[in-house]
């Protein structure tokens, strides 16, 4: 996905607040059309060839190995901001 295709995307869904948004991705573009966008970015490492090319990625919150681990940091972040449930 680039950046262009992205912001596009999201104009025309004006109901999505997305510094509430989480974008999951696998490359540097990835992380940074969800900066772009405001959101709340996740790589996943372990889909990058070198990891030595991670260290000097931008706009990365959190790095993760794989999906189920993204899928469990979501959840976690989403009880922490909910205290009630």
């Amino acid at each position: 996905m680039n950046e262009q295709t992205l912001e596009q995307i999201l104009s025309k869904i004006s109901w999505i607040d997305l510094t509430q948004s989480v974008i999951i991705g696998n490359f540097e573009v990835d992380m940074q059309a969800g900066k772009n966008a405001g959101c709340t970015c996740i790589l996943i490492k372990s889909a990058c060839s070198d990891n030595t090319s991670v260290a000097p990625m931008v706009g990365m919150d959190y790095v993760v190995k794989d999906l189920l681990e993204a899928a469990r940091l979501f959840t976690q972040r989403n009880k922490i901001k909910e205290p009630g449930r």
